[in-house]
């Protein structure tokens, strides 16, 4: 190998090492940047349904939990239940979805729900189920970098029964 061969071969070398040094400096900062962990929440809901003439309601309890890819989507599970005022039939949901949010101020920001529910409905010696889309709008006020509350409006069309639900959250950044 002559020595332009050799000068070459080490360039092309360098060229590679940098790119590479860049390469691992860029995704150190995506994932810095957008992996910003697990929360946890705890859900209290008032949650009406309304059907041709038919209307009732529930206070619901829930747990969801999230991952925030980035400051503006999240990942999330969720599970509530609860028991209907006049009817007594138990209602529960497991949700999968998405939170997309918008910061309008260093400690508070607006937000939109969509995913899709699987729902339960159990009472009177009988039960239905069903899976349907929900969506929904709402707000986040972060106390500290940790802690934050939440109030939501969520819809969903369950077996031709309106379910809305407004809905408090209490939770904590991981």
């Amino acid at each position: 190998m002559n020595r332009d061969q050799q000068i070459k071969k080490i360039y092309l070398r360098n060229i590679t090492m940098k790119k590479t040094a860049i390469a691992l400096l860029l995704s150190t900062f995506a994932a810095t940047s957008f992996a910003q962990g697990f929360s946890g929440e705890l859900l209290i809901s008032k949650t009406d349904f309304d059907q041709d003439g038919f209307s009732d309601s529930a206070t619901m309890l829930g747990l969801r939990g999230s991952y925030e890819f980035s400051e503006t989507i999240s990942g999330e599970l969720s599970y509530t239940s609860g028991e209907m005022d006049d009817t007594k039939i138990d209602f529960s949901t497991l949700t999968l979805g998405a939170k997309f949010s918008h910061a309008v101020s260093d400690v508070a920001s607006i937000n939109a729900r969509l995913g899709f529910g699987s729902w339960e409905a159990e009472g009177n010696g009988g039960s239905v189920d069903g899976t349907d889309l929900y969506y929904g709008i709402g707000g986040q006020y972060s106390f500290n970098e940790k802690a934050y509350a939440g109030l939501e409006y969520i819809m969903m069309d369950a077996d031709d029964t309106d379910v809305s639900a407004l809905t408090l959250s209490i939770g904590y950044k991981f």
